[in-house]
């Protein structure tokens, strides 16, 4: 049934769509962000007992980015070594992405995949716990407001089931110049939606000695920069986990 779910549900701009699909111990498929490949579905034997507590195989963690979410070929964090993959990993979810790079809330690189070109896709893959990260692409403050209320709002009615977690722009150093207003304005957007929202900014994540973990471009994580994101977002994600979900043990 995945397999089939992935066949029929392709990102608008394929040819540069990051896609990757994870579980515990199990890689289904995955994509690169420079061209995806189909993905190929393994098979795992079930419990036979049925469990009215949610299980891995039902849970599903999607993200909704850019190249900070896919990774890239250069610095690293693609596939498993990505945070969204090591992020359901750590928690026994399905892993989900949808990561375009150069793209956001108001940019798509010329791909025509910005954010809301791509909220049709997520839906449709019926996350558990849904991530909207970035993005710093978008520049213009109050586009990027009135944009991310669109999208976040749609992602929010259609998915009312769903825990939503909003992550602002990943900056190196605690303030730029260029993102603080991108940063204001989806973190307003977000809030206005009662959505839990990540400030990067404010929490300082790669300032000081946390600089090491991005790329010589001064842009992109590394794998360690990746690894360093899955567990700071690890414990912001439990929060948001069903009621009697027990972790599996790796």
């Amino acid at each position: 049934m995945l397999a089939a779910l992935m066949r029929h549900r392709r990102l608008n701009s394929p040819s540069k769509a990051a896609l990757f699909v994870a579980t515990t111990g199990l890689l289904l498929g995955a994509a690169s962000a420079c061209g995806p490949t189909t993905p190929v579905a393994q098979t795992t034997s079930s419990p036979s007992t049925a469990s009215p507590l949610p299980t891995s195989s039902q849970l599903r963690l999607v993200v909704l980015g850019d190249s900070i979410a896919s990774g890239t070929p250069s610095y690293g964090g693609q596939g498993a070594s990505g945070w969204p993959a090591i992020v359901a990993q750590k928690l026994g979810f399905l892993s989900l992405l949808s990561a375009q790079p150069g793209t956001g809330y108001t940019k798509d690189y010329g791909s025509g995949s910005a954010y809301p070109a791509r909220v049709n896709d997520v839906i449709a893959l019926r996350p558990t716990i849904l991530i909207v990260e970035g993005s710093r692409n978008d520049v213009d403050a109050a586009a990027t407001r009135r944009i991310a209320a669109e999208v976040l709002g749609k992602l929010h009615n259609a998915l009312p089931q769903t825990k939503i977690l909003v992550i602002g722009p990943l900056y190196l150093g605690s303030e730029n110049s260029r993102t603080t207003p991108v940063n204001e304005a989806v973190k307003a957007a977000a809030l206005s939606l009662g959505l839990t929202y990540v400030d990067t900014l404010k929490a300082r994540w790669f300032t000081g000695s946390a600089s090491r973990f991005i790329g010589g471009d001064r842009i992109h994580p590394t794998d360690e920069g990746h690894l360093y994101i899955a567990n700071l977002l690890v414990p912001l994600v439990t929060k948001l986990l069903p009621a009697g979900y027990v972790i599996p043990k790796l």
